[in-house]
């Protein structure tokens, strides 16, 4: 947990040095894990970022999903309102230009620009003109964050299972280096497996540790379910972890 915090708070500072003096906030990731919100929070603030919600009952999220079974942005928006809490803001995640031209006379407080181009981003920005906080999700390393920021938009999420830190190291698409960190599987392997020992030693034995994966990148040239497997079993051959979570894909994955 400690050294996962140190990751945390070093992370943080170097995205919110990357976007320099620009008036755009760096927020942590929505999805928090339970037990460790706490933790996970005050790494990030002591890294110089700020926070998104502290979990799903703080603000109302519209994902794709949710206009699909809705049946358009209006219909999923109207819902919402119709059974929310005055108390509580309204997030509206769009993928396309239309869906934020649909949006807007709403009244949603956020809308989240979710895998846009710059281009597509610089154009939401404009379309949306203040009557909304803008936060841009997806995408989000620290060689685009710079380019993201100068959009124009108000907040950036960033985010790291499926591109979180260690699982950055893991695949051969993100992992450039060419010292004892990169290249081969066992050399990609090295660092998220000295992480988790730094976290078993510093935990002790007794301390449950659960490990959450993306089982395969669904990307090309990324790692597949075969690397994962040989990964878990690195992991668990020196008793790292106590249970591993396996979910799929990469937010950037079709």
């Amino acid at each position: 947990l400690n050294d996962t915090r140190v990751i945390t708070i070093f992370a943080t500072n170097k995205y919110q040095q990357a976007i320099g003096d620009l008036p755009c906030k760096i927020v942590d990731t929505r999805k928090t894990t339970p037990g460790f919100r706490a933790f996970e929070k005050y790494s990030v603030k002591v890294g110089g970022g700020a926070l998104h919600r502290f979990n799903l009952s703080d603000c109302a999220m519209i994902k794709d999903n949710h206009i699909q079974v809705a049946g358009s942005v209006t219909n999923a928006v109207k819902l919402v309102k119709a059974n929310l809490s005055h108390a509580h803001k309204i997030e509206l995640e769009c993928d396309t230009l239309e869906q934020i031209k649909e949006a807007l006379p709403l009244g949603v407080d956020i809308i989240m620009l979710d895998n846009m181009t710059l281009e597509q981003m610089k154009e939401a920005v404009e379309l949306i003109d203040h009557r909304a906080t803008v936060e841009a999700s997806g995408n989000v390393h620290l060689d685009t964050v710079r380019k993201i920021a100068e959009c124009g938009v108000d907040i950036i999420e960033v985010n790291a299972t499926a591109g979180y830190l260690l699982s950055e190291f893991l695949s051969p698409i993100t992992n450039l280096r060419e010292d004892e960190y990169g290249g081969s599987e066992e050399n990609r392997f090295r660092y998220p497996l000295e992480v988790l020992e730094a976290i078993r030693e510093t935990v002790g034995k007794e301390q449950a540790v659960t490990l959450r994966i993306s089982g395969s990148q669904m990307l090309e040239g990324g790692y597949d379910i075969h690397v994962m497997e040989r990964f878990c079993k690195a992991v668990c051959d020196k008793k790292l972890v106590d249970a591993i979570s396996v979910t799929g894909g990469w937010h950037e994955a079709p």
